[in-house]
């Protein structure tokens, strides 16, 4: 048997334009500003970053590591044994529980500072309301991978083990954590609001 069956050619082709879609759509749905003067370059430039961006830069780099390393230890270990050894499966959910914990403060540490303090202006609330948009790219290509992969592994046997809807559910919430940190990043950049740490 090949890479690909024959059948799942025309759904890979699908996926793609279906993110292709959505990411355009996304895009374009965040407003841009009109052109910037020197001096309007030089004000955002030297600006000091905004809280939404320093929680945004803070959760990719969590969620970044917390999915490298679980990649990590499943790809050297296996998954089946990560499942089978209590041991490695309690590493493995403390890892994965930490890491959404440690995103989520300290995404949003930044965030509730700048309510709490009424520093919070309109475009962040803009950026903070947007950024979720990018979710769905996300999801289709998270999905989309588990699903080719799994059906090529294991289509001989006519069943996937258990353990992989634990990955498939684990990597889409890693994945979201990381897409929502790079919607905020996008909407400062795409806005042309990127201010200096």
């Amino acid at each position: 048997m090949g890479f690909l069956a024959f059948w799942q050619i025309p759904m890979i082709g699908t996926a793609v334009v279906l993110v292709a879609v959505v990411v355009v759509l996304s895009v374009r749905a965040w407003s841009r500003r009109g052109p910037v003067s020197a001096d309007e370059r030089k004000e955002i430039a030297s600006a000091p970053m905004a809280p939404t961006q320093k929680g945004a830069w803070w959760g990719l780099l969590i969620g970044v590591v917390t999915l490298a390393v679980l990649s990590g230890i499943l790809l050297t270990k296996g998954a089946a044994e990560c499942w089978e050894n209590d041991y490695l499966r309690l590493v493995v959910m403390g890892i994965f529980i930490g890491g959404i914990v440690a995103h989520l403060v300290m995404s949003n540490r930044f965030h509730i500072t700048s309510i709490l303090q009424g520093s919070m202006d309109e475009r962040e609330g803009m950026i903070i309301s947007r950024a979720s948009i990018v979710l769905p790219p996300a999801i289709l290509i998270t999905l989309a991978a588990w699903m080719i992969m799994l059906t090529e592994r294991y289509n001989e046997q006519g069943a996937v083990p258990l353990v992989y809807l634990n990955l498939v559910f684990g990597s889409t919430i890693l994945v979201m954590l990381i897409a929502q940190s790079v919607g905020v990043l996008l909407g400062h950049w795409i806005g042309g609001f990127d201010g200096q740490g």
